[in-house]
């Protein structure tokens, strides 16, 4: 679940020149205009809205909840019970904790934490951490 390991390997690998697969539970609900990335892994229960594009290496987690006109980037990780809005942008490498919401039209930038339970209602900038009702930058990575 490391989003940098997983980019470590994941560029090793691509150096074998072997492909990856893109892993989708058949209880997932997806709408149309959908894409999932190689090497990308959507677990049980998972609902995604229409137009979502998620990159490569993502993770999306059992019983998480994206909404329509997502941009979920490369090695996003999305954990169980999450609600990701409409409109939402998770830049490279972010992490959603367990059970955490991100709110309509809130990007969150590049290698950030949003931790478990958080609430996103507005943007959150890269390389930091954030949590709370609602979510703050506690520290910067």
């Amino acid at each position: 679940g490391e989003n940098g390991v997983r980019k470590f390997i994941s560029q090793k690998l691509q150096r074998l020149d072997l492909p990856f697969a893109t892993v989708i539970h058949p209880s997932v609900e997806m709408g149309l205009g959908v894409s999932v990335g190689s090497g990308s892994i959507v677990l049980p229960g998972a609902v995604i809205g229409c137009d979502t594009q998620i990159g490569r290496h993502a993770i999306v987690c059992a019983r998480t909840s994206i909404d329509h006109d997502c941009v979920i980037d490369n090695y996003v990780y999305i954990s169980p019970g999450s609600t990701v809005c409409g409109y939402v942008n998770l830049q490279p490498g972010v992490f959603v904790g367990a059970g955490a919401v991100v709110g309509p039209n809130v990007e969150i930038g590049r290698w950030t934490s949003c931790g478990a339970g958080a609430v996103a209602i507005k943007s959150l900038p890269s390389r930091c951490v954030a949590y709370g009702c609602p979510a703050e930058v506690r520290r910067q990575l």
